[in-house]
């Protein structure tokens, strides 16, 4: 029976075309390159025998180029340059590709490849438009030079990679890992603008899953005497909430679920939410569950708004009954699998108006574990409450109102 024939995405003449009107001209290392870059885009490509263009190009000393007397932008048959013919030709998923090609990781990946590669023969290795973009390489400390003297009579001057170059590689081929490993540096209110230092920092042959932790950028912070902390990170101080069967919350936890939920202006309101849901830096991810530390500044009302999840209240009783259920819903079935380890949290965001917009600032944090629930306060909010009923008379007759209130914050206008 006659096998039927895999059917490919393209032709490899086609790749060849495309690089072609990318860069002039290619090598055969260069042609690797490129062909397991579109293979891990899933793209594969056919090594049919060249048909269209073969009387444009030449084989020579490991290079594909254009035939003596070929220029890419004198026109051809048909009223086309060679560089419309050779671009029309390649298709759309190598032009895309291409299009979209890091052409400096591309360079880096090529001297990388070569186990040596002596400066004084560049021309040999690199298109013209290679060499422009490997200049700009060694001016960035990507790339820089040392002598080679493994033979020392024949000692020659050649490029190699920086620890800074091999990190730009690492980011690139690592780019799903590092999207996971942001998040939950932000979870955790590191700095995330020292990740190129961390990453210069480690072993880049390590395993990626095993190089990518937590714990190895506080390693990090350690060693290298690093404030690894966002600016504005602090720690929730988490205040439990006493319950007894048949008599309900003490005195000071009832005071305390007032304290966070309690409205006093006639414009104000509270929202609870999932803390995901108005913090920028997503606080809970499935590898950092626990809200360790918050910068209770960093919220975007409108993805609040946007994602919809979440309830205005006035009430007390209405707001706690809420959070509590809510809380409950969640908690319950993992509780009934014996799982005694699981949180769940919300977040208490007030809207105020001022300035004629919507303003929010959060409150604090409710936190819901098997045996308990707790909250904290955002330090801003805490200097805010009053207990004693003459001030709370006051603010109730909206004749005092205090600072947090008196300016424009994270309004919906204004973001």
């Amino acid at each position: 029976m006659r096998q039927r024939r895999e059917l490919k995405d393209a032709k490899f003449e086609q790749l060849v075309a495309g690089a072609i009107t990318k860069f002039g001209q290619i090598d055969t290392v260069g042609l690797t390159l490129l062909s397991g870059g579109l293979l891990l885009n899933g793209i594969t490509i056919s090594d049919e025998p060249f048909t269209d263009i073969v009387d444009y190009i030449e084989y020579k000393g490991g290079t594909i180029k254009l035939k003596e007397g070929y220029d890419l932008e004198k026109t051809t048959r048909g009223c086309l340059t060679l560089r419309e013919k050779l671009e029309n030709y390649q298709g759309s998923k190598i032009k895309n590709y291409l299009t979209h090609l890091n052409v400096e990781n591309f360079v880096m990946r090529k001297i990388k490849q070569y186990s040596s590669l002596d400066i004084t023969k560049r021309a040999n290795y690199f298109s013209p438009t290679e060499l422009a973009v490997l200049d700009t390489l060694l001016a960035k400390g990507y790339v820089t030079t040392r002598w080679n003297d493994d033979y020392i009579p024949q000692d020659f001057e050649e490029y190699v990679l920086t620890k800074k170059g091999e990190v730009q590689l690492f980011k690139e081929d690592n780019a799903d890992l590092l999207v996971n490993f942001i998040l939950d540096l932000e979870s955790q209110c590191y700095d995330q603008n020292l990740l190129d230092d961390f990453l210069q920092a480690q072993n880049l042959n390590d395993k990626p899953q095993e190089l990518l932790t937590l714990f190895n950028f506080e390693i990090f912070g350690s060693l290298y005497d690093r404030d690894i902390l966002s600016a504005n990170a602090s720690i929730p101080s988490f205040k439990e909430l006493h319950f007894e069967v048949g008599r309900g919350y003490d005195r000071d936890s009832r005071a305390l679920i007032t304290d966070l939920l309690e409205v006093l202006e006639s414009d104000h309101s509270i929202c609870i939410c999932h803390p995901n849901h108005i913090f920028k830096n997503k606080p809970v991810t499935k590898n950092n569950p626990q809200i360790t530390r918050i910068n209770w500044d960093n919220i975007d009302p409108a993805r609040m708004i946007k994602m919809g999840d979440y309830l205005n209240f006035v009430d007390v009783n209405s707001a706690y009954r809420y959070a509590h259920n809510r809380l409950k819903h969640q908690l319950l079935p993992a509780i009934k699998q014996d799982d005694k380890d699981i949180t769940k949290y919300l977040v208490v965001v007030e809207k105020y108006r001022y300035d004629n917009v919507d303003n929010y600032v959060v409150r604090g944090l409710i936190k819901g574990e098997p045996s308990s629930i707790s909250i904290a306060f955002n330090p801003e909010y805490a200097k805010t409450i009053t207990r004693d009923i003459w001030s709370k008379g006051l603010r109730m007759g909206d004749n005092e109102t205090p600072n947090l209130y008196l300016k424009r914050q994270h309004s919906i206008s204004n973001e």
